[in-house]
């Protein structure tokens, strides 16, 4: 078993067991390399990143972050591109490269637009043994991508899209690619409540790109259990019943550009903060009285004395 495989078996554990297995240090740590973004996606808050102070984090705050985990033998996988697109920040190829010089079998997740994953950002990454590209392909033509996706180009992402697969295959690179789907007819529906004057194109973006992808990757259309509801939770009862991505919070240490900590990728301003790791080492905020007291309310489904952003969480299944 790798070591990608051995984290996400990690986050498949009941919650309980998984209490007890990141007690001392994280298993996931997430890079928000950025909290800029070219887009303005249908789906995406308006207000992401408002409260931080920097909109890129810095080299030598990453580099503080790679060398605590490499220091403490972290075993578990890097996640880039919380909040905004990590290409936006001008040291992703510095950190990337620090990354994989300190932890050189760590599974690396990036999390991207594909905007600026050109030919060099390419061979760059599968070089250096990315272990996972998720993207969202969002339409089957210009037309209905660029309603979804305002500010980029159907043509360029494209492009950078058949390159990278294009490349992969030429590498031999074992990258996994996992593509989601939302498409402007699934954004009327699911999010704005409305019939949607545009047909769902879905499974025409999934035809064409099977094609050229590997039997490991991964590509699928959002359900309306998976959008999540920016707009608010009108019609749906108000009372959290679970956090539906408690196993994430658990195990997943979130750094902000500014080196916030916060608990979770839905936070988009981030609200809830627990440490800021440019003052302390991430063991020690982890263990954390401040993180554990959320963590215990977490547990026992106590929303409410957590406040934003638990008490009113956009994702559908905090309502089931």
């Amino acid at each position: 078993m790798n070591l990608l495989d051995s984290t996400n078996r990690i986050f498949d554990m009941s919650p309980e067991k998984l209490w007890h297995a990141a007690s001392t240090f994280p298993v996931s740590i997430n890079f928000a390399l950025s909290s800029l973004c070219q887009a303005k996606c249908a789906f995406c808050h308006k207000e992401r990143g408002i409260s931080l102070t920097k909109p890129t984090m810095d080299y030598e705050l990453a580099r503080k972050i790679i060398d605590e985990a490499s220091e403490e033998k972290f075993a578990g996988r890097f996640v880039l591109g919380d909040m905004g697109d990590a290409f936006l920040n001008p040291d992703i190829f510095r950190i990337f490269q620090y990354l994989r010089k300190k932890l050189p079998l760590a599974p690396i997740r990036l999390v991207t637009n594909m905007a600026n994953a050109d030919k060099r950002a390419a061979d760059f990454l599968l070089r250096n043994k990315l272990t996972e590209l998720m993207f969202n392909i969002d339409g089957s033509s210009k037309e209905t991508y660029e309603l979804v996706k305002k500010g980029l180009d159907f043509e360029r992402i494209s492009g950078n899209i058949r390159h990278f697969l294009k490349r992969r295959k030429e590498l031999n690179s074992s990258c996994k690619a996992i593509v989601k789907i939302l498409t402007v007819s699934r954004c009327y529906r699911y999010i704005m409540n409305r019939r949607s004057p545009y047909p769902d194109d879905s499974r025409k973006v999934m035809n064409y790109w099977k094609e050229m992808m590997n039997k490991d990757d991964i590509i699928y259309a959002l359900n309306k259990k998976e959008v999540f509801l920016w707009r608010g939770n009108k019609g749906r009862p108000r009372k959290i019943l679970r956090c539906p991505f408690r196993n994430i919070v658990l195990g997943s240490f979130f750094a902000a550009p500014d080196g916030q900590i916060y608990f979770c990728c839905l936070d988009y301003k981030p609200a809830l903060r627990y440490g800021d790791v440019n003052k302390s080492t991430i063991k020690s905020i982890w263990q954390s009285e401040e993180r554990w007291s959320i963590i215990r309310h977490i547990l026992k489904n106590e929303y409410d004395l957590i406040g934003p952003p638990c008490n009113a969480c956009p994702h559908p299944g905090a309502y089931k």
